[in-house]
């Protein structure tokens, strides 16, 4: 009895895996068959008690929760993923979004996963730690590992996650790759939640389970997700024909987005588009290209084509010389704005000495650095560590800032 007591104290004391100023950000919005649900910043232990009384009452609607969290309370988190759990909830991870330390625990609870953003992993630990000797610490490990462990194998997921968990320390972010996620368990579906849904599907539709894996397997070549970008409604019909239907012969028609649609994705993904593309520079890129490739992108209703080319256009000039010699931006950071005057010629950024090298100059300030490409004006903004030795990204790579003014050599 007296372990078991000690046992429960412990799992009060297992409080947060990364320390975060913040509390929980919650929106909720309901409709007739769903709950929408953003969760971001830091997890705490009030969070569970807030979803649960929001969705307890209507356990038929489905949840669908957005992720953008560094972390927090590790009890509170795997509560969370035990409500998605049994919910069949589905959890996202937007791209310029990021998932880390104990939101990684939520997000394994989720049945189905959509993953764009960062997933961070490092190892758990006490928020007050007073295990004074290597011996004190070596019993506290395994009692955490019992509870992380015992959570994994409920949520269908292998030691392995933790073990790779147990190599980061705590005060760094390993940022897992897309093979590192499925090689964990935690890309798309779970497979027992998988394997149910096509038992489920085959018998309402009357045929085999064999039947329903050959018609999935051909709807993913013809309705890839490109589709889906372009028209979701020629997406549900071409998933309808095939799947429900068996017209494994079914193709698409070829989708051209609107123009409203083309703009608009546009300035989701890449906010300063407009300025890159009508620049002289970019103008005389593009007209130096063969003439193949410069009418398929003056042609292209393809967006995310669109913004690869934009890129490829940035990435060749980075690497030619430099002409700028200072640079105004106006920037949004941490919902804050932040005008920075950056002089390359001395390196210095509103006056102060900042770290400089060909083609980019670093400075730091509201919690985060700033890395400032000499030649496009752009700002990757990264958190400062302890988050990570490396960094993680705070915003999408482009929009953060627009270039005022600018003076060359």
């Amino acid at each position: 009895m007296m372990n078991k007591i000690k046992f429960l104290l412990f799992l009060l004391a297992v409080n947060i895996l990364i320390i975060l100023p913040a509390k929980a950000e919650i929106f909720i919005e309901e409709t007739d068959k769903y709950f929408y649900i953003s969760l971001e910043n830091e997890i705490t232990k009030s969070d569970i008690s807030e979803l649960t009384n929001k969705t307890s009452n209507n356990l038929e609607k489905k949840i669908y929760i957005k992720l953008s969290s560094q972390g927090g309370n590790l009890i509170s988190a795997m509560n969370i993923g035990r409500l998605l759990r049994k919910n069949n909830a589905t959890a996202t991870v937007r791209e310029g979004e990021h998932c880390m330390s104990s939101c990684v625990f939520i997000l394994a609870g989720a049945p189905y996963r959509n993953i764009y953003g960062d997933v961070g992993i490092h190892r758990p630990y006490l928020s007050d730690d007073k295990a004074s000797s290597t011996s004190k610490q070596k019993n506290q490990h395994d009692k955490i590992k019992s509870i992380v462990t015992g959570y994994l194998k409920e949520m269908n997921i292998t030691d392995e996650l933790y073990e790779a968990m147990y190599r980061i320390p705590p005060d760094e972010i390993l940022i897992l790759s897309k093979n590192d996620i499925k090689r964990y368990g935690l890309s798309s579906v779970d497979p027992l939640q998988h394997d149910a849904d096509i038992a489920v599907k085959s018998d309402k539709l009357g045929i085999t389970s064999a039947e329903l894996i050959k018609r999935k397997s051909v709807m993913n070549q013809a309705c890839n997700k490109d589709l889906i970008k372009k028209d979701i409604s020629e997406f549900v019909k071409c998933e309808n024909e095939i799947i429900e239907k068996g017209n494994l012969e079914y193709r698409p028609k070829d989708i051209k987005m609107s123009q409203k649609d083309l703009i608009d994705t546009m300035d989701l993904i890449r906010p300063n588009w407009r300025e890159i593309t009508q620049s002289n520079d970019f103008q005389s890129w593009l007209n130096n290209l063969p003439s193949d490739q410069k009418e398929s992108i003056n042609s292209t209703w393809d967006p995310y084509f669109l913004n690869g080319k934009i890129q490829e256009y940035i990435d060749q000039k980075s690497n030619k010389d430099i002409s700028v010699k200072s640079v105004k931006l106006s920037c949004k950071i941490n919902q804050s704005d932040v005008l920075l005057d950056v002089n390359f010629n001395n390196s210095t950024v509103n006056d102060k000495s900042a770290k400089i090298d060909k083609n980019y100059i670093i400075t730091s300030g509201k919690g985060a650095n700033f890395i400032i490409n000499r030649v496009t004006g752009h700002v990757k903004v990264e958190y400062n560590p302890p988050y990570s030795k490396k960094g993680v990204p705070l915003t999408p790579d482009y929009g953060s800032c627009i270039k005022v003014d600018s003076n060359k050599f």
